[in-house]
C-alpha cells in the first residue's frame, strides 16, 4: 500500500497561505498541541473540521485540494495571499453570469472539492483502522499463546 502524503501537503499549503514558517507557529495558530498535530501527520489524518473552522471559503479549496482559486490573505489573520484563478467553469456559464451566480458556482465547486478531500481523509482513516485491527488480532493471538504456555507450565 502506498503511503499518502495528503496531511503533509495540506500542512505545507496551510503554512504557505498563512505565511507561517514552522509547525510550531502553525500549531499555535490552530490552537492544538504540537504532539497531537505530529501524530495526525504520522497517521495522515488531520482534523479537517478544525481547518475548515480556521479558513475562509476563498482559500479552503486550495488548502484542502491544492487547486488554486483566487484568494486574498486567505486565513483569518493570515500574513500573505496569492492570486490565481481556476479554469473550471460552471457548465451553463457563458461568461456573462451575474456576480451572485458566479459566487454560487464557486461555492458548488468548493464544496465538491471539500467533499473529495474529506473522503480522502476518511479512506486514509479506514485503512489505518483496518491495519490496527489486524495488529490487534495478532497481539491477541500472541497473548493467548503466552497464557497457554504459562498455564501448561
Amino acid at each position: 500500500m502506498q503511503q499518502s502524503n495528503y496531511s503533509k501537503e495540506v500542512t505545507n499549503r496551510l503554512l504557505e497561505v498563512t505565511g507561517l514558517t514552522s509547525i510550531k507557529e502553525l500549531v499555535a495558530y490552530l490552537e492544538v498541541n504540537e504532539g497531537t498535530f505530529r501524530s495526525w501527520l504520522s497517521r495522515d489524518s488531520l482534523d479537517i473540521k478544525l481547518i475548515i473552522a480556521k479558513c475562509n471559503s476563498e482559500n479552503l479549496n486550495y488548502i484542502l485540494t491544492g487547486k488554486r482559486e483566487e484568494y486574498q490573505g486567505a486565513i483569518q489573520g493570515g500574513k500573505k495571499g496569492a492570486n490565481s484563478t481556476t479554469s473550471e467553469k460552471f457548465p451553463a456559464d457563458d461568461g456573462n453570469g451575474c456576480k451572485n451566480c458566479q459566487k454560487l458556482e464557486n461555492d458548488i465547486f468548493l464544496m465538491r472539492d471539500v467533499i473529495k478531500a474529506h473522503n480522502l481523509s476518511i479512506t486514509s482513516l479506514s485503512e489505518e483502522n483496518e491495519r490496527l485491527k489486524a495488529e490487534n488480532a495478532q497481539l491477541k493471538g500472541k497473548s493467548e499463546d503466552n497464557n497457554k504456555q504459562r498455564n501448561s507450565a
